[in-house]
């Protein structure tokens, strides 16, 4: 079958190889490249996989040395090191050349903003579908779809038998199609209209006993969420045990509390390679509120300890 592929990003780097290889001919519209490295990942010997049954230990040093490597070469990077973003560039574009051959195709899938300031994309297997024969990568902005396919701006019509969606998620406004109520009748959206914003990511204030686990500024571009879901997991359990402990029913953030917060997070945003570009998902009416500006050493440091003073018990 022809197929159409809307979309370049981290749906389409996975979905992308597999279907190249059965489909007659494929497209892909992209509307802008994106910053992409090689998958280092590999299955496990089964000598290696042996060794840690022996010695569980290994498997927390595997984890060790991946975690190191995000937290000392990527966000560097993302924090402004010009070394380390020449050589996250660098590695790359390394990539980029060494699948691509034909350099024009190599210059459309060559980014124009700060690497990092979007999502960097791992994937083995994406630019190895580009290079085939029966695959062709579009940069001319749909127009628009008829019966039997699509229309680009420069009146170039394809036909297609099948178009597959790769156009991303909604991460902005959060809590999308949940409302939320809190005190006095105030709803979630209306306290998030100007862009959500919570205390560690995990309280907002006005709203009791809500905590958010993958809430606003806590998304990392360099690690793993699930390091910072441990640390938010942990530090609500700290809340509901000194919530029980007191004989309260409710716990609320302090309002100063969580702008304070709100304030220093955004200021240092503005130093990281994502406030170099004009819109991307990180970023909801001119703030950039789903991204944690320092390392995941710092966070997990700060959820340590639930303090009490930060919040109001009723």
């Amino acid at each position: 079958k022809s197929v159409a592929v809307i979309g370049n990003a981290a749906s389409a780097v996975q979905f992308v190889p597999p279907v190249a290889e059965i489909a007659g001919h494929m497209t892909i519209y992209q509307r802008s490249p994106n910053w992409l490295a090689e998958k280092l990942d590999r299955p496990y010997t089964d000598r290696e996989k042996a060794r840690m049954r022996r010695f569980p230990f290994l498997k927390s040093l595997a984890r060790l040395k991946t975690y190191l490597r995000n937290e000392l070469l990527v966000f560097p990077a993302i924090r402004g090191n010009r070394l380390n973003a020449w050589l996250l560039r660098q590695v790359c574009l390394a990539y980029l050349k060494r699948t691509i051959e034909d350099e024009a195709l190599r210059r459309k899938l060559t980014p124009d903003y700060p690497v990092g300031a979007k999502r960097i994309l791992t994937a083995n297997g994406y630019y190895e579908a580009l290079a085939r024969d029966n695959v062709e990568l579009v940069t001319e902005p749909i127009d628009h779809f008829d019966e039997t396919g699509i229309v680009t701006n420069d009146g170039q019509h394809r036909n297609f038998d099948v178009v597959i969606y790769g156009t991303g998620f909604i991460t902005n406004p959060f809590l999308e199609g949940i409302e939320v109520i809190g005190r006095d009748g105030r709803r979630l959206a209306e306290h998030w209209s100007g862009g959500a914003h919570a205390f560690l990511g995990v309280a907002t204030p006005h709203f009791p006993n809500l905590f958010f686990l993958y809430g606003p500024n806590t998304n990392l571009g360099h690690n793993s969420i699930l390091l910072m879901s441990e640390a938010q997991v942990d530090y609500v359990l700290q809340a509901m045990r000194s919530l029980e402990k007191s004989g309260a029913t409710c716990i609320e953030v302090r309002d100063e509390v969580e702008s304070g917060y709100n304030r220093d997070i955004q200021q240092r945003l503005q130093s990281t390679s994502w406030s170099q570009v004009e819109d991307s998902w990180y970023k909801s009416g001119g703030l950039i509120t789903n991204n944690w500006p320092g390392s995941v050493g710092e966070y997990r440091r700060r959820m340590r300890s639930c303090e009490q003073g930060d919040y109001i018990l009723g």
